[in-house]
């Protein structure tokens, strides 16, 4: 379907539903890739500039690449920042919630081994946010140019009143630009730091011996 993107041209918005490898074959369980796409972007970046489309073929995964919702201030993720600065902006709305239905509606149509969130920048706060409230039902997450979104505490809210506290170790991986202008490399520092203490890790070699990562 074609619907208006804030601040693009009109673009092929991605549906809510899986795309699936070419063949699923009988009696397999599929890793499940949840792509949480940028502010006044659509979901269908995940095939455009992520290129998930070919290496869901390739590796064997579905991908779930649903369009941020249009909020009163454009088409964004509603993350626990949000709603402490624009809370009218976000109308009450608690997108963690959303997107964890929408998790559910696969798992009731496919078998799923495991579910890993991708973000990438506004996507990238609410990925974290996940990991932090479901850690005990991730693989772990996959967070690119996020910020500081997740840290903050939103009384009353159905699902950011405890800010960041998971309830066990999860997988985080942290991809940023030490050059990016938007949203500055000293949060994924602080980000690694706190993910770290709070799986229980041990910090005190940190950091570590840069080497090359074959990703």
């Amino acid at each position: 379907m074609d619907v208006e993107c804030e601040g693009v041209p009109p673009c092929p918005c991605a549906e809510t539903f899986p795309s699936s490898p070419l063949s699923l074959g009988q009696g397999r369980r599929w890793p499940l890739v949840v792509f949480l796409n940028g502010r006044g972007t659509c979901g269908n970046l995940a095939l455009w500039n992520f290129q998930l489309h070919g290496l869901r073929h390739w590796y064997g995964f579905l991908l779930l690449m649903p369009d941020s919702v249009r909020h009163a201030k454009g088409r964004f993720w509603c993350t626990p920042v949000d709603m402490l600065h624009a809370p009218d902006a976000c109308g009450g709305s608690d997108d963690d919630a959303y997107i964890w239905s929408l998790v559910e509606e696969v798992r009731s149509d496919y078998e799923i081994s495991d579910v890993i969130i991708m973000g990438w920048s506004n996507g990238a706060g609410l990925a974290t946010t996940m990991a932090c409230n479901h850690a005990s039902d991730l693989l772990g997450a996959i967070v690119v140019a996020g910020g500081d979104a997740h840290t903050y505490a939103i009384p009353d809210h159905p699902s950011y009143s405890r800010g960041c506290q998971p309830d066990g170790p999860v997988h985080m991986l942290y991809l940023h630009d030490p050059n990016d202008l938007i949203v500055h490399y000293s949060n994924v520092v602080a980000n690694v730091e706190h993910a770290a203490n709070a799986s229980g890790c041990d910090t005190s070699v940190c950091p570590a011996p840069q080497r090359r990562l074959d990703l």
